[in-house]
């Protein structure tokens, strides 16, 4: 065992404190400007995939026509259509979104559901807590905020979700899926077919109301005049046509309307 010689003496040596000076200036904001916000988003959504799909490029052609394909996008206002005003909270959470719905030049529900939402922290009319609304838009989204309807009335609220049979009397309830507000503030069953429907008593979610009565909405595959009468939620139509089929995702192509309407002239 090794012993420690008491007779040598022992120097501790103190060093002079160190202030550590950072006059590093902090990381600006990639999406400060609305500008920076807006090229990026156009770019996200311009993938090779829409390009190809829209413009019908060759791969030779897939690089000019992104570029075609971007300023096309920003000078149809695609990045803010409303006009209205920029707020740069969850800007790179809009722009994922974006990306993640254009991928591969098609669209599902889903996708264009969580693109809307997500950009909502960016583009809001920006209604505080309790104002009227008729739309997510109207309300604050960098806030969180939502239109929840109440008896066919909507205000700006931060929603909270109810279970089934529980009170949904608070301004910001929202029930399950399957379920509304009734008249007695309870989440109660949404009427099925054929059972009696009004604005302030919403059909299940795969049926809607025509003339106070819940009819199942159109499959995939039938036709339609309208997307609100779509199970899958598309109704997808050639350009200039009034009618067209029912389905579950969008093929980009500059034939489908409204579909490159972003992208093209």
């Amino acid at each position: 065992m090794k012993k420690w010689n008491l007779l040598v003496p022992v120097l501790f040596v103190v060093a002079p404190a160190c202030i550590i000076v950072d006059d590093t200036e902090p990381a600006a904001d990639p999406y400060e400007a609305e500008s920076a916000f807006c090229e990026d988003l156009a770019t996200a959504a311009c993938s090779a995939d829409v390009v190809m799909a829209c413009f019908m490029s060759t791969e030779e052609q897939v690089s000019d026509d992104t570029k075609k394909c971007v300023s096309n996008f920003l000078g149809n206002k695609g990045c803010n259509p409303l006009g209205l005003a920029y707020r740069k909270e969850g800007a790179a959470e809009c722009i994922a979104a974006v990306k993640q719905a254009y991928a591969d030049g098609k669209l599902t529900l889903d996708e264009v559901m969580d693109e809307q939402d997500a950009c909502l922290a960016v583009y809001s009319i920006g209604g505080e807590v309790g104002t009227s609304c008729e739309a997510d838009v109207d309300c604050d989204g960098a806030a969180a905020l939502r239109c929840v309807l109440k008896k066919a009335v909507g205000t700006c609220q931060e929603p909270e979700q109810v279970e089934p049979g529980h009170s949904c009397a608070a301004d910001n309830a929202v029930c399950e899926e399957g379920f509304y507000c009734g008249s007695d503030d309870a989440c109660i069953q949404r009427p099925g077919p054929a059972e009696a429907c009004a604005s302030d008593k919403p059909c299940v979610e795969t049926s809607r109301c025509v003339d106070d009565s819940c009819v199942p909405k159109t499959g995939n595959g039938e036709s339609c005049a309208a997307a609100e009468e779509c199970e899958g939620g598309f109704c997808v139509m050639a350009a200039g046509q009034m009618m067209g089929t029912c389905g579950s995702q969008v093929i980009l192509s500059p034939t489908t309307a409204d579909s490159c309407d972003r992208f093209l002239p």
